[in-house]
């Protein structure tokens, strides 16, 4: 029979795509009517279903339904992109995320749910790393949009892991006094990111990168839980050494340097996860291996501004 839950989403679909073709007064794209030709295609199965009693027809034509869905999602989403306030919204949606995920951070570790808390750590991570590029993309750009950004980047990767840190110490106030400093330092940072732009080197940070120092500080406190949050005051200090360029993560999958740190790092992070029974641990070494780039990633002249 006719899976009616699958139908229903495509009409939902199809009510949306008439919509947006009104509003835009355009055609069918290309996945539109590919997505009309399989869909004909199912109708005309079913009917066949029905008047041959070959039941088998149905499954055919159920599947070419889920196929016209995927090709009408697809469409759709291309149309909600032309909207420039949806296309707005796409990057602030990730870095909405972003925040959400370092928010649960400081929940989850008030709470000492620190697996929780970490692995949200590591999301909120991804996630920074996405909004940028899809604003690129998506060739959307404000001030309101950096701003959130910054605001977001700010409470993930600067409140968050001083956070995790004091409630890991039970609010030792030799660690949330000493500790200031890394939120302190995630500020100006941040600051500094966003108002020397033009004297950044290609390809490079002025400075670690305020992700690669959360990642640092949760590092550190997963292998070395003791440690008084050590990894705060060497990432508070490392943020703001602007005279050390570290290489953009995305660097590292293009040059032969970075592909054989990544090869040592997922070694190395296996025999820690294995050794301490923890996967988490097997994130560790990444950021190790980062702190020092700067050694073997030298700046060329030729791309200093």
């Amino acid at each position: 029979v006719v899976n009616y839950f699958v139908l229903g989403i495509m009409f939902v679909l199809d009510v949306i795509s008439t919509t947006l073709r009104s509003i835009k007064t355009e055609g069918a794209n290309f996945y539109g009517k590919y997505k009309s030709v399989i869909q004909n295609l199912a109708i005309l199965l079913f009917g066949l279903a029905v008047l041959l009693s070959i039941s088998s027809l149905n499954i055919i034509g159920n599947l070419l339904l889920c196929a016209a869905i995927i090709l009408a999602g697809i469409s759709v989403g291309l149309r909600l992109i032309q909207i420039e306030k949806i296309r707005f919204l796409i990057p602030q949606f990730f870095t909405l995320c972003n925040l959400i995920a370092g928010l649960s951070v400081i929940f989850f570790s008030y709470h000492k749910e620190w697996e929780i808390a970490f692995i949200n750590l590591y999301l909120a991570m991804v996630l920074d790393t996405l909004d940028g590029p899809l604003a690129r993309k998506l060739e959307v750009k404000s001030n309101f949009g950096a701003k959130f950004d910054s605001f977001s980047d700010f409470i993930s990767f600067g409140v968050a892991p001083y956070f995790v840190c004091i409630c890991m110490f039970d609010w030792n106030p030799f660690v949330i006094v000493l500790g200031l400093i890394y939120p302190i330092n995630t500020y100006l940072r941040l600051g500094d990111y966003k108002n020397n732009k033009h004297i950044t080197p290609p390809g490079f940070f002025r400075g670690l990168p305020c992700p690669a120092a959360a990642w640092l500080v949760i590092g550190l406190q997963s292998i070395f839980p003791n440690n008084y949050g050590i990894g705060l005051l060497i990432g508070s200090i490392l943020m703001v050494k602007f005279n050390i360029h570290y290489p953009k993560f995305t660097n590292a999958f293009t040059c032969k340097s970075g592909q054989i740190q990544i090869l040592f790092s997922m070694i190395f992070g296996g025999i820690m996860a294995w050794g301490t029974n923890s996967l988490l641990n097997f994130f560790v070494f990444p950021i190790v291996f980062y702190l020092f780039t700067p050694l073997w990633r030298k700046l060329q002249k030729t791309t200093a501004t």
